[in-house]
């Protein structure tokens, strides 16, 4: 009897994982947005553009300069 053969995992693509991700912290934030502050670590990063596109980047920790 021939071994059936094994296909390797496929990792997602970027896409797919910024939509579960997406996905998932807005089914938290609307269901239960006490709970949103598990999506984040000391070190995260935020970065968002203002209102003349210029991206502004945040994050919870103090750097020392």
């Amino acid at each position: 009897m021939a071994m059936p053969e094994t296909i390797p995992p496929t990792t997602p693509s970027a896409q797919v994982v910024g939509n579960a991700f997406v996905e998932q912290y807005y089914h938290i934030l609307h269901q239960s947005p006490e709970l949103v502050h598990r999506f984040y670590q000391d070190s995260s990063f935020l970065t968002r553009s203002d209102s003349n596109g210029v991206m502004t980047t945040v994050t919870t920790v103090q750097v020392s300069l």
